[in-house]
């Protein structure tokens, strides 16, 4: 027991000893013994053991400075626009919702609707207009795989907005 004390202790008192060139403070305490590491170097105490590492007496060399890159002559240095504004919460953007976007935050109600939204495959703001049953819809989907489509599941009375490639837009009741 006590030789795996002394291997662990030197052990540790090693690791110590190379980390011993940062900045950290810091103690390690057991019942039998105890390790400090700082800037001065390492102290380890066990029972019938007691070393003390000092610093080293060496320093870190120090680091170059980068070097400065210039483009070549007759290459403007071009600086990217600036990024999209992003809106507040509770504002609304300045372009049209995707179908996405629509879906999320749209409240069903009965009646005749008319929205605005990008179409997902020309990224044009398209209006549709549709007409919603009475009732709440049992579910409000994404769907379609060659073409887009909005669904709004009512059980016997659906409705479905169709997006294709070409930038038209069908409604089915």
């Amino acid at each position: 027991m006590r030789h795996t004390t002394k291997c662990g202790l030197s052990a540790l008192a090693a690791l110590a000893l190379f980390t011993s060139s940062s900045l950290a403070d810091f103690a390690i305490a057991g019942r039998f013994f105890s390790v400090r590491v700082g800037r001065g170097g390492v102290d380890v105490t066990a029972p019938g053991v007691h070393v003390v590492v000092g610093r080293p007496a060496c320093n870190p060399m120090p680091m170059k400075p980068a070097p400065v890159v210039l483009p070549p002559d007759g290459v403007p240095l071009e600086i990217a626009p600036p990024a999209e504004r992003v809106p507040l919460p509770g504002e609304r953007p300045s372009r049209p919702p995707t179908i996405r976007e629509f879906i999320a935050g749209y409240k069903p109600t009965p009646g005749k609707q008319q929205i605005e939204v990008v179409h997902p495959f020309t990224n044009a703001p398209v209006k549709v207009s549709f007409t919603l049953p009475e009732g709440n819809p049992q579910r409000v989907r994404l769907g379609g795989g060659l073409r887009r489509s909005i669904e709004f599941k009512y059980g016997g009375k659906d409705v479905e907005i169709w997006f294709y490639r070409n930038g038209r837009v069908v409604v089915r009741n």
